[in-house]
């Protein structure tokens, strides 16, 4: 066999379809192999990619399948390129009584008068006499092509990906070992993944960034040492910048291309931390915590967005500060209390697990049965009696914050402060105590009954019997309610209070508020909201992250964008050709048209075509009867 004929032979073989099936079908297998051993506990991805995803076979494989699809798209790629220098001028009147959608019509007038309505609609490549050959969406021909690109470069990302892990040209399977309160300015990778980490079989290398974890939280679930779910808040400095983010069990750190994920922890009793327990001395939800010294840690308290609580010494009668970082300053300071200080109406760490499932519901989370304000501006009770009751009401949708609602049984109060909630409008309407207890409790001794009506579509939701600190389901709720964002109700700042004769209101958002008798204002300070207290020492923990930069995430990206783009063009973008012949002899035009794929819209645009030109002749067009396509 001549070296010629082999090549030839060589080349027909490779860009056959049945290759290409042939090739997908092995690389199919092969990673269905390669998943299960991935998800073997003994083995895992490691042994998946020593084994399978890195071998030169796979490789093989997949430089044979991108060289396939080469192959196979070069030749129908070749036509759908050159198609715009097609010139299939077309003279004989038997064409178009052969093709799928022709007319024939009588027309005595100028043949310049039919070229002008054709190019109106198509684009007219070529002409001779009076013959024409016209076009329209080129592009719809090369969506093929732009499908057979995005897969090439999809494919070609995988194989570069697959060489990144190789050669070194990006970051995988390294770690970041983190105490809490230390910071670190390397990461660690394997020798030999095949091994577990140890001192002989880690190699250390330097971060572009050094990375502070301020702190770290696990929830064990009930009667076990097994976390249900952790995360590290992690401090990433840059240059001089800092930027503060928490990385969870799902949701990583992305930060200039690299990730940052939470793998796993230690227990570690040589690190020592401070226990505290955060008052809203507004609401009284409340927020225990740890922190090390100069550490902000970030609150999770209603209206406390990117609000943190720091501290310089851990002990009783040091001085705490409530920072906004967003913002760059000092909200409030303070000292702390010691055990016995400031005391919670309800655990925030225990309303979360209650918020789950819930759609809208609401907690009474403060009742001040003589309500008036201390000398900081803050609500308080004068005392026990029930003169001028006031609560103060938190709703949640979808399980999050919902905004909130001052509510008081003196209707005149009721009445300045309004109903600012835009969803739903409530009415403290009674109180009474609890059966078997006396009042001495405080707060948690009574329960309150509130009605629910809703805003818009107006509706009654019901009338709730609730003691403070419990959460209670609001049912029948609309659905575009449920479905909307949450209510951002900002407090703090600003909140004003307004006295009506013996009761007093709150005014939300930070309004002007006015008494009955002249216009007075109290504005609340800001001093003093959050009360702090030292519960004593604790050990800390050493948190686990996972580094890694996957340098061909955006390549894949891209080839996949592609592929949809091209599938795009394909279905939506209809290649069309129109072909023209006026037989002056016998005074007859024949028109036709081949569309590519099905498109009764392309057709159609054909026929008013047709309709236009028989207008102008006053004789109605003939269709041809359908037969085979154009060849």
């Amino acid at each position: 066999m001549a070296p010629h004929s082999t090549f030839r032979y060589a080349l027909r073989w490779l860009s056959s379809l049945r290759l290409g099936i042939a090739l997908i079908v092995l690389i199919t297998l092969s990673c269905i192999g390669g998943s299960i051993i991935a998800a073997d506990a003994q083995m895992g991805p490691d042994h998946a990619r020593e084994y399978v995803f890195h071998t030169w076979w796979f490789l093989g494989l997949m430089g044979m399948l991108l060289f396939n699809l080469v192959l196979c798209s070069w030749e129908k790629s070749y036509i759908a390129l050159t198609l715009y220098r097609k010139r299939n001028l077309i003279s004989r009147p038997g064409f178009f009584e052969k093709t799928g959608h022709g007319y024939i019509l009588r027309w005595k007038g100028p043949i310049e008068t039919v070229a002008a309505l054709l190019k109106r609609r198509y684009t007219v490549v070529a002409r001779d006499g009076s013959s024409f050959y016209a076009q329209k969406g080129l592009l719809g021909r090369c969506g093929a092509t732009i499908i057979h690109i995005g897969l090439l470069w999809t494919i070609g990302a995988g194989y570069y990906r697959i060489l990144a892990d190789d050669f070194g040209w990006g970051v995988f399977d390294s770690t970041i070992i983190l105490p809490e309160g230390g910071q670190s300015g390397v990461y660690y990778s394997r020798i030999d993944r095949l091994k577990q980490p140890s001192q002989d079989n880690l190699v250390e290398r330097k971060l572009p960034f050094e990375v502070r974890a301020l702190d770290f939280r696990a929830d064990l679930y009930p009667g076990s040492s097994v976390a249900k779910f952790f995360a590290s808040q992690i401090e990433v400095l840059d240059a001089g910048k800092s930027t503060i983010s928490e990385v969870t069990m799902s949701y990583p750190i992305l930060y200039k291309g690299y990730k940052i994920t939470q793998n796993s922890y230690t227990e570690n009793d040589r690190i020592v931390r401070g226990q505290f327990r955060i008052v809203d001395t507004s609401t009284g939800a409340f927020q225990e915590l740890d922190a090390g010294s100069g550490d902000p840690i970030k609150l999770k308290l209603p209206g406390a967005e990117n609000l943190f609580f720091q501290v310089d010494e851990m002990d009783a009668g040091k001085p705490f500060k409530i920072v906004d970082l967003a913002n760059h300053k000092v909200v409030q300071t303070g000292t702390l209390d010691g055990e016995g200080g400031a005391q919670p109406a309800f655990d925030m760490a225990g309303l979360e697990k209650q918020l789950q499932g819930s759609r809208y519901s609401f907690m009474i989370s403060a009742l001040f049965p003589n309500f008036q304000f201390d000398t900081n501006k803050q609500p308080t009770t004068k005392d026990e009696k029930f003169e001028n009751p006031a609560v103060f009401v938190m709703l949640f949708k979808n399980g999050q914050s919902n905004g909130y609602a001052w509510l008081f049984l003196n209707q005149e109060a009721q009445k300045i402060i309004g109903q600012p909630h835009p969803e739903v409008e409530m009415t403290f309407k009674q109180y009474r105590l609890l059966p078997g207890t006396d009042g001495k409790g405080g707060l948690t001794d009574y329960e309150v009954e509130i009605a629910f009506h809703q805003k818009s579509p107006p509706k009654e939701l019901g009338s709730f019997w609730v003691p403070a600190g419990k959460l209670q389901e609001v049912t029948g709720v609309d659905d575009t309610i449920l479905s909307s964002p949450a209510v951002n109700i900002q407090r703090a700042h600003g909140d004003e209070m307004t006295t009506v004769g013996a009761a007093t209101s709150v005014s939300p958002g930070g309004a002007a508020a006015e008494t009955a008798s002249g216009g007075n204002k109290a504005p609340a300070a800001e001093k003093g909201r959050y009360q702090a207290t030292f519960l004593g020492q604790s050990t800390g923990f050493v948190t686990y992250l996972g580094f890694m930069k996957d340098p061909s995430v955006g390549w894949i990206f891209g080839g996949v964008i592609v592929v949809i783009l091209g599938t795009f063009v394909a279905f939506l973008v209809n290649y069309r050709e129109v072909w023209v012949y006026y037989d002056a002899e016998q005074g007859l035009l024949y028109l036709a048209t081949n569309v590519r794929g099905t498109s009764p819209r392309s057709h159609r645009e054909f026929d008013r075509l047709v309709t236009e030109i028989s207008a102008m002749t006053g004789t109605p067009a003939t269709a041809l009867p359908p037969a085979s396509e154009p060849k």
